[in-house]
């Protein structure tokens, strides 16, 4: 019996496909997340083909979002067990916008402290 090694070559995941796929992943049509990240539904177009590149922030903001690793997102390596505090997750999109448990962000009733 012969074994064949072959030259397989693995496709590669651009931004573009990992923003499309954190869309699925999160069940978000792209119209949703123009308005959730405030940006144009042409825009988010112009991403997911690749004609144009979103700065980190706008990563940043589609990772937690969609609930997928930032570092992820923006290089397609994802973090291990063993990456340490360098690589890190976020939690899924709170649409609460109200501050949780921050006591620096109290809202103060301005009526009760006349």
């Amino acid at each position: 019996m012969t074994s064949q090694t072959s030259a397989a070559t693995v496709p590669r995941f651009e931004l573009r496909h990992r923003l499309a796929l954190a869309l699925e992943w999160a069940n978000v049509n792209p119209e949703g997340m123009a308005s959730e990240i405030g940006r144009a539904p042409t825009t988010i177009r112009n991403y997911l083909s690749g004609r144009t590149d979103p700065s980190r922030g706008v990563v940043t903001a589609w990772a937690v979002r969609c609930g997928v690793d930032r570092d992820w997102l923006w290089d397609g390596e994802a973090a291990g067990p063993d990456d340490g505090p360098g690589r890190s997750q976020y939690p899924p999109w709170d649409s609460n916008p109200e501050p949780a448990g921050n006591p620096f962000c109290q809202v103060i009733d301005l009526r009760r402290a006349a």
